[in-house]
């Protein structure tokens, strides 16, 4: 597989082992089901995310996690019932902070090329372990079964 390196604009190759990515079945129940299902990737990837802090931030988590709510709250945003549905069933710090980092950090382009619309998102996260953590996820919906591979953030993003 080939891949446009959006950082140098070149032709990149991707080996075949790279490509195998675990997929979830998560039947009807959507993010939730997803979190519930894999609630020790989710930790593991809550705790991978975090090394780039000092441990000492640990105890303020739940503080962090009140300010990401606070913010998505007031942005009027639609997932929040969602996110606080995933946070209590995983049960851990984290959830709320970590979903925010994707709207207040992430790195993704959006252009058309050619007449097609794009979104490209960089991997360029400091995390060695999202490599060992990555999945994708299958779900049923009314009019069709969905396939969606989520970016390495918590099971609601």
């Amino acid at each position: 597989m080939r891949y446009n390196d959006m950082a140098t604009n070149e032709v990149q190759s991707v080996s075949a082992d790279m490509l195998a990515i675990p997929v979830i079945d998560v039947g009807d129940g959507g993010t939730l089901r997803h979190a519930a299902l894999s609630c020790a990737r989710a930790r593991a990837l809550r705790d991978d995310c975090l090394t780039v802090f000092p441990r000492a931030i640990t105890p303020f988590l739940p503080a962090l996690d009140g300010v990401a709510r606070r913010w998505l709250t007031r942005s009027r945003s639609p997932y929040v019932p969602e996110i606080a549905q995933i946070a209590a069933t995983l049960g851990f710090p984290g959830v709320w902070l970590l979903n925010n980092s994707y709207q207040w950090g992430c790195t993704s382009l959006a252009r058309e090329e050619e007449g097609v619309p794009w979104l490209a998102r960089t991997l360029d996260w400091p995390f060695p372990g999202l490599a060992a953590i990555r999945m994708s996820s299958a779900q049923r919906a009314p009019r069709a079964n969905i396939s969606a591979s989520p970016g390495p953030v918590m099971p609601a993003c």
